[in-house]
């Protein structure tokens, strides 16, 4: 819960909602994100599909960037996202013939460190992508 003031207290989410993301062109992943609540419209573990040319679309209804606890699935550390649903940029392709998977999180900023350091570890948890 997160208390607002003294008096409103509103119930933050944050996680998934259990429900498979859509594949709206039969093949790849549509995953719609709750900015406010850090609620992600999937099941805790997606499985992309064994085809070539694979992509995961990252909708979110307010700008932000998701972050990935592995670069080498989409091929970078994080990606800036906009509330547009004809934003080509949410689209975020899977490198081909990676197998693994990669855990995801969402921030409204991107990641940064100090000169010369790593920025800090990414969340171990839920929810990921998989490829197989």
């Amino acid at each position: 819960m997160a208390t607002f003031g003294a008096t409103v207290t509103l119930p933050l989410k944050k996680g998934t909602t259990n429900v498979p993301a859509p594949r709206p062109d039969g093949k790849n992943l549509w995953i719609n994100i709750d900015v406010g609540t850090v609620t992600f419209h999937c099941q805790e573990d997606e499985h992309v599909g064994p085809h070539k040319n694979r992509y995961v679309r990252f909708q979110p209804d307010e700008h932000c960037w998701v972050i990935f606890s592995d670069e080498t699935v989409f091929g970078k550390k994080q990606a800036e996202l906009f509330p547009s649903k004809e934003d080509e940029r949410n689209n975020q392709h899977v490198a081909d013939g990676y197998v693994g998977d990669t855990y995801y999180t969402i921030t409204e900023a991107p990641i940064t460190a100090p000169a010369g350091q790593k920025p800090g570890p990414i969340p171990q948890s839920p929810p990921r992508i998989v490829v197989p």
